[in-house]
């Protein structure tokens, strides 16, 4: 059966039971002429994989803007610098909505199929993500939606078409459930510190109304959530990691050196791993999921030491940066060189002068 929902106020329009019936959740998800086909698979892993594999892939079809891809073969390529980062920005929004102990791989494929230059497709991602994710079996905590805000003419407006944003000196995504804000990133020209609040207050009030929305179509569409099984005790696993850490084991982490904290971290590794020896043959747990609750605990108690002492594990203080120091002109038919080091991480850079006939060709869908 196929269902189609329209939120108004934001043109959106979704179809859901058209297309890619196969998947765990597809959407087909439209704004004006710009048209993306989310996709939502899953299954269980093979083994402890010591993260959440979660994939999310976005693609644009040259095809979508009535374009021919450029060069010899005239194919679609590797992914470009824009899809890179739209898919990052979209995992970096949803990561955080799964539950803590669930490891099972799921894919989210977002293809952009139509796009037109008073929607750009990028902003609308995420939200096509989002109602995948809710409508499906995967157990996705809550609905979530991105909301691009452009500051055009001196005002800030919430999705601004292509050529108001070839125009604006300010642009900033907002990502949020209904209850806040998940992720930021934009960039903007001298934007006070005021006004960046009340832009990030904007775009959430435009997202609760589209994450209503999307509750309202998983309430009609959504499937029943899949539990989340787990083949080993992790409470047992989760108690023990944070146990191990003691205040005295802590303290043996507090060097300014990165390479003794390494070493002693690692030696704190194997004690951890010959302390609970017996109980991973017993209960047959990949030792990847003790280490995996190793590090979790750490964080947990390294977090709490740093904020009771008012001290990072190197000794600083918490307004206080690593040494830094610069040298340049290095490398003597290198155009310009420089070194820079910032406590024990350094950076050796080079920059090489041309004309504008030797600038990056990137094709773009649209050009943004």
């Amino acid at each position: 059966m196929v269902k189609t929902f329209r939120l108004e106020d934001f043109q959106y329009d979704v179809q859901i039971g058209k297309y890619a019936q196969q998947a765990d959740g597809a959407v087909w998800f439209q704004c004006g002429g710009t048209v993306i086909l989310a996709t939502v698979s899953s299954a269980p892993s093979k083994e402890f994989p010591g993260f959440f594999p979660l994939t999310v892939e976005y693609k644009e079809q040259f095809a979508a803007a009535g374009k021919i891809p450029g060069g010899y073969f005239k194919r679609e390529g590797r992914p470009s610098e824009d899809e890179i980062l739209t898919s990052r920005l979209v995992d970096r929004a949803i990561r955080p909505l799964f539950p803590e102990d669930y490891f099972d791989q799921v894919q989210v494929i977002l293809t952009v199929f139509s796009a037109d230059k008073k929607y750009p497709p990028q902003s609308l991602a995420l939200t096509a993500a989002s109602i995948a994710l809710a409508i499906s079996s995967v157990p996705f905590l809550e609905p979530v939606a991105g909301i691009e805000m452009t500051r055009f003419n001196g005002k800030w407006i919430a999705n601004a078409s292509y050529e108001q944003m070839l125009e604006a000196d300010g642009r900033i995504v907002v990502a949020g459930t209904k209850e806040g804000v998940v992720m930021v990133e934009g960039s903007a020209r001298e934007l006070a510190e005021n006004d960046f609040l009340d832009v990030m207050f904007a775009g959430h009030n435009h997202i609760k109304a589209v994450v209503a929305w999307q509750e309202k179509i998983q309430k009609e569409v959504g499937k029943e959530k899949q539990e989340v099984k787990l083949l080993y005790d992790v409470q047992v696993w989760r108690a023990r990691g944070v146990d191990f850490w003691t205040q005295e084991r802590i303290l043996s982490l507090c060097h300014e050196d990165k390479a003794t904290r390494d070493a002693a971290l690692n030696s704190l590794r194997e004690t951890f791993i010959e302390e609970n020896n017996a109980l991973l043959e017993e209960t047959k747990t990949p030792s990847s999921l003790g280490l995996y609750y190793f590090d979790a605990g750490l964080k947990e108690k390294i977090t709490q030491y740093m904020m009771e002492h008012d001290v990072r594990v190197d000794g600083r203080a918490f307004d206080t940066i690593r040494k830094i120091s610069v040298e340049v002109g290095l490398l003597p038919n290198a155009h310009g060189s420089a070194l820079f080091q910032r406590g024990q991480t350094q950076a050796l850079v080079t920059a090489t002068l041309g004309s504008g006939e030797d600038a990056q060709r990137a094709e773009t869908l649209l050009g943004i």
